[in-house]
């Protein structure tokens, strides 16, 4: 059995659960701004609007970076148990790199189409309630 691939290959279904879940509950509103789960950055912490809005841009390209962990989660398992070796096979180490790289990667798209939509969502707050208090 090759634990690299077996254990990796769980750690990658355990994000992409995780991404899945973010891109669903933030897509409906359903993640309240708070400091452990979801998209935090500064922006998209500034206010409720902005943290709603970032989560909502954001949740199609979260769920794609999702599925994309699962499946490479599901190849690293698979390649776990096919090659049973004690060091781990070069494809396995391909998978692993790819699988982790698509997270790491894809989740800077993610950080900008957020902040964007943060911001934007912000400034939209901020000018309503200008004209309120006029």
């Amino acid at each position: 059995m090759n634990l690299m691939g077996i254990l990796g290959g769980l750690g990658l279904f355990m994000v992409g659960a995780f991404y899945l879940m973010v891109a669903k509950q933030g897509a409906l509103g359903l993640i309240g701004r708070n400091g452990s789960i979801g998209i935090r950055t500064r922006k998209t912490q500034v206010s409720d609007v902005a943290w709603d809005a970032a989560h909502r841009a954001a949740a199609p390209l979260v769920r794609t970076v999702g599925i994309a962990a699962v499946i490479f989660g599901a190849a690293l398992v698979l390649s776990g148990f096919l090659w049973q070796q004690e060091n781990p096979p070069a494809v396995t180490m391909i998978i692993f790199a790819l699988g982790y790289g698509a997270v790491l990667v894809g989740s800077v798209p993610v950080a900008i189409r957020a902040n964007a939509a943060a911001v934007r969502a912000h400034a939209t707050q901020d000018q309503s309630n200008l004209f309120r208090h006029r």
